[in-house]
C-alpha cells in the first residue's frame, strides 16, 4: 500500500533516468490509505510514463469458486510502464556525447526487449537509427529478424492455432482453493 509514497519520494530520480517501472496497482481497497491504480496513473503519466501491461489478479466468491471462467473480480495488478518515445528523444537530446546517446537507446530497447515487447524496441530503433554505426545496426538488425510472434515460428494459420491452443491452457488452468487467479507474467512473452 506505499506505491505512491515510494514513487513521490523518488520524483526526481524518475523525472530524470528512469525508463520502465514495474509497480503493484490496486483496483479494490486492500490496505488503509492506500493509493488506486488510478492514482499512480495520474502520478506517472505527467512525467512521460505510457502503461504498457497489467498482470491482473482476480477473486472469486466462495459461493461460486467452481462455476463459469477462471476470472472473478479485479482485485489487483502489477503494472508495466515505459516512457513515451517523446520523452526518450527528450533525454538523448540533453546528453552531449555520441556514446552517452547510444548507450541511453541501448537501454531502452535493452529493457523493452526484456518484457517482449520488440514493436516499441524496433520503434525506438528506428527513431536513432542514425546514432549507430553499420556494424551495430546490422547486428540489431538481425536481432530484430529473429524475433517471432509468441515463441511461434512463422507460417499460415499461426495467429489461429496460437489463440486456439492459448484458449484450451487457460482452460486447463489450475484454481487455487480460495478463488484467486491470475496472469502468468508480464510482457508479450
Amino acid at each position: 500500500g506505499f506505491e505512491r509514497m515510494i514513487l513521490q519520494g523518488a520524483h526526481g530520480l524518475l523525472e530524470r533516468s528512469v525508463f520502465g517501472i514495474e509497480v503493484e496497482v490496486n483496483f479494490i481497497e486492500r490496505y488503509i490509505g492506500q493509493a488506486s491504480f488510478s492514482d499512480i496513473d495520474r502520478f506517472l503519466q505527467p512525467l512521460g510514463f505510457q502503461l504498457f501491461d497489467l498482470q491482473c489478479r482476480y477473486m472469486k466468491r466462495r459461493e461460486g469458486i467452481r462455476m463459469g471462467g477462471p476470472k472473478g473480480q479485479l482485485t489487483h495488478a502489477t503494472a508495466l510502464y515505459f516512457r513515451s518515445l517523446e520523452w526518450l528523444r527528450s533525454a538523448v537530446d540533453r546528453q552531449g556525447a555520441s556514446e552517452s546517446k547510444r548507450n541511453t537507446v541501448l537501454h531502452a530497447i535493452t529493457v523493452v526487449l526484456l518484457y517482449g515487447y520488440t514493436d516499441f524496441a524496433l520503434q525506438i530503433y528506428r527513431a536513432f537509427e542514425s546514432l549507430f554505426e553499420s556494424g551495430d545496426r546490422e547486428a540489431l538488425e538481425s536481432l530484430f529478424k529473429q524475433q517471432t510472434v509468441n515463441g511461434w515460428p512463422e507460417f499460415y494459420g499461426r495467429h489461429r492455432l496460437w489463440r486456439w491452443a492459448s484458449g484450451l491452457a487457460r482452460r486447463l488452468k489450475s484454481r487455487s482453493s480460495w478463488g484467486g487467479s491470475g496472469d502468468t507474467g508480464l510482457g508479450n512473452l
